[in-house]
């Protein structure tokens, strides 16, 4: 009866049919894990309520956070105490559970119908999530937990099979690089790069390093993300600034925006969001009242 596993059988039953003549593209949907947190109840098993821990409760977390950063925020907003957000923990991760095992099925069902030596194979997701880290759930918030998405690619015939790759890529980055991998001509708009030289060598310096940029709520909220540093603008920084060094605070606990000693980086960092806000097409953003 769930979304999911009806749109995995929909898939498989289709890869019977799929690569016998010609190339083909299979986008496969899943709705896990996304509110409401369902699943069938063997997938609770291995995470029950009282086994789950809570994230890192700071003092003072949100004292230097802006408030438009702080809509997901526990209270007022879900108002959940420990057991019940112990409860959205586990729920979350049996919903992990469920959709990882469809993603399993899908897989089987490529190699049964022996396509998994021929087929480009990438698993992604839209966002990230807050499981309570500063105190905030769901997503439209901008830190690291919420913009940080997975992405794993599996390519036939790699030489790096299994290996981690720890340079920064954009979602604007996923068309370009399946362009280039079947052999196609990418069109000249593409704003992304492609990443196959990273497909062959993580490590590879033909890749041109480059920030993420991230928007949330509407466009009011923005992040530069770089490997030293992570930038938050709300409504270009008239509802606030969130600077973090995310080598020595990967928690993201302190904001350095309003520290002397770090504003050259700031500076920098805010003309550099900027200049991909235009050159994404994007306007400068409208104070939004806070929820």
């Amino acid at each position: 009866l769930h979304a999911d596993y009806m749109a995995a059988n929909h898939a498989i039953k289709m890869m019977s049919t799929l690569g016998k003549d010609k190339p083909f593209f299979l986008g496969v949907g899943l709705v896990r894990p996304h509110v409401p947190l369902v699943a069938p109840k063997r997938f609770f098993t291995p995470f029950p309520n009282k086994a789950m821990v809570l994230a890192q409760a700071v003092k003072d977390d949100l004292k230097d956070v802006p408030k438009a950063a702080q809509k997901m925020k526990n209270f007022p907003r879900y108002g959940m105490n420990e057991e019940q957000q112990k409860k959205a923990l586990s729920a979350y991760y049996a919903s992990v559970s469920f959709m990882d095992a469809q993603v399993g099925r899908l897989l089987d069902a490529l190699k049964a119908n022996g396509l998994e030596d021929n087929t480009i194979v990438l698993f992604m997701s839209d966002h990230g999530w807050n499981l309570g880290e500063h105190d905030c759930w769901q997503k439209t918030s901008l830190w690291e937990d919420v913009i940080r998405t997975p992405l794993i690619i599996s390519v036939p015939g790699s030489k790096v099979a299994g290996q981690k790759c720890d340079r920064i890529v954009e979602h604007t980055d996923i068309y370009p690089t399946l362009v280039d991998l079947c052999g196609f001509k990418p069109p000249k708009a593409l704003k992304g790069q492609s990443m196959t030289s990273l497909l062959s060598d993580p490590a590879s310096t033909a890749w041109v390093d480059k920030p993420a940029y991230t928007v949330t709520y509407n466009g009011s909220g923005e992040s530069l993300r770089t490997d030293e540093w992570h930038l938050n603008l709300w409504s270009d920084g008239r509802q606030g600034v969130e600077l973090y060094d995310v080598k020595t605070d990967p928690g993201e606990f302190t904001n350095l925006a309003k520290d002397p000693k770090h504003a050259a980086t700031l500076k920098t960092l805010t003309a550099q969001l900027r200049g991909l806000r235009a050159k994404f097409g994007g306007k400068t953003p409208k104070p939004r009242p806070p929820r």
